[in-house]
């Protein structure tokens, strides 16, 4: 599928067309992140001990596979140009519009930063350096463009993407690279007995010495673990998914900011997947070329697969086994399904099961197909 805009892209002006280009970029990223946040999640992020503890038998993390240096870069590489977009097109858009050439101490003193408030704001508009260009004094469209989305304009969940964006932005051009942690997700038993505790994450970074799993010794158990990688929040200091962080902050400069700023209407879309890797003479040619299914789409959907989806349903099939072999054969089947396959599993038997007794027998069945495939490629051996 790709995007169809009207004219050809002819409705973005010359003087803007080097935003399909940054756009671009930030995608290709994107992808080297994703993919680099997919393969280390996938590898075993936690070295685990087992610990006697009175009458039971404690699972801790012993060790934490670090993540590798580049992501933090990445990361990095994002947030400054996403932001460099959105400054490059409010520069362009005063340049193109005053008229004349703009003086040096002009030209410095455009920028994007979230203020606090709208008396801020007009102060901002009202600075001597911005005084003498018409096209962000008060009331004018680009002046209330920009004022549109600073963060004091934000009605959803707080902080604002801009707030976020100027926060991660600045702190990784001043201060220190992004910091990225492993913290620990889901732990889905294949099974339960009497006395286990399984840990719920925390939304904290995970540490040497937390707990995993807690149950009586002599009956083993065996353990799925789930780590994702999180970001910390320069002002806030709270821990966040990272991939999530960048989607959601990528999506609304997209979407919404870039937009605002160059008086699009809803049919004139920007393109995330502009090819920035080749020779490219024509800007609007590349991008009708261009898949409108940003890096960060399709990594959603493999990493809800994996770090969601996988998980829930292997807690749905696992407690309804009756065998070490059906164990043993929901946990490859679950594995061997595609991320679309396993994620229309889960939804047909969380949809379907409208009782205790239906989701019981719905789980049966998903029991009986694993067990079917998987003798009939011979992975049944325990």
């Amino acid at each position: 599928m790709t995007v169809t805009p009207p004219d050809d892209f002819l409705w973005l002006p010359d003087h803007q067309l080097h935003i399909l280009a940054t756009l671009g970029h930030v995608d290709d990223v994107m992808v080297d992140l994703t993919t680099l946040l997919r393969d280390h999640s996938r590898r075993e992020a936690f070295a685990l001990e087992s610990v006697r503890d009175g009458a039971n038998v404690e699972v801790r993390i012993a060790g934490i596979r670090p993540i590798p240096p580049i992501v933090s870069r990445l990361t990095a590489d994002v947030v400054n140009n996403l932001r460099n977009v959105l400054e490059h097109a409010l520069f362009a858009a005063v340049e193109h519009d005053l008229v004349r050439p703009m003086t040096e101490k002009e030209a410095r003193s455009i920028e994007v930063s979230a203020v606090k408030d709208e008396p801020s704001f007009d102060a901002w508009l009202a600075d001597k350096r911005r005084a003498g260009m018409p096209p962000l004094s008060v009331g004018s469209p680009l002046a209330e463009a920009l004022r549109s989305i600073q963060p004091f304009t934000w009605t959803g969940p707080k902080p604002s993407p801009l707030a976020l964006l100027v926060e991660h932005s600045n702190a990784s051009k001043h201060r220190v690279p992004a910091i990225a942690q492993m913290q620990l997700g889901q732990v889905t038993p294949d099974f339960l007995v009497p006395g286990m505790i399984v840990a719920e994450p925390s939304g904290q970074p995970a540490k040497v010495g937390d707990l995993i799993a807690s149950g009586p010794p002599n009956i083993p158990v065996g353990l799925d673990i789930w780590a994702t990688a999180t970001i910390r929040r320069p002002l806030t200091g709270g821990w966040v998914t990272l991939q999530t962080e960048m989607s959601d902050i990528e999506a609304w400069v997209r979407t919404v900011a870039l937009p605002t700023l160059l008086g699009l209407t809803s049919g004139q879309v920007l393109p995330a997947t502009v090819d920035v890797r080749q020779e490219v003479d024509d800007l609007r040619a590349a991008a009708m070329a261009a898949s409108d299914e940003p890096a960060a789409v399709g990594n959603t959907v493999i990493l809800m697969a994996e770090g969601v989806v996988r998980p829930g349903l292997l807690s749905l099939l696992l407690p309804e086994c009756s065998s070490a072999e059906e164990r043993h054969a929901v946990k490859w089947w679950v594995e061997e399904m595609t991320d679309y396959q396993v994620i229309a599993r889960h939804e047909r038997l969380t949809g379907l099961s409208t009782s205790n007794a239906a989701a019981i027998d719905a789980c049966r069945q998903a029991i009986k197909v694993a067990v079917t495939r998987a003798r009939a490629v011979d992975r049944y051996e325990i």
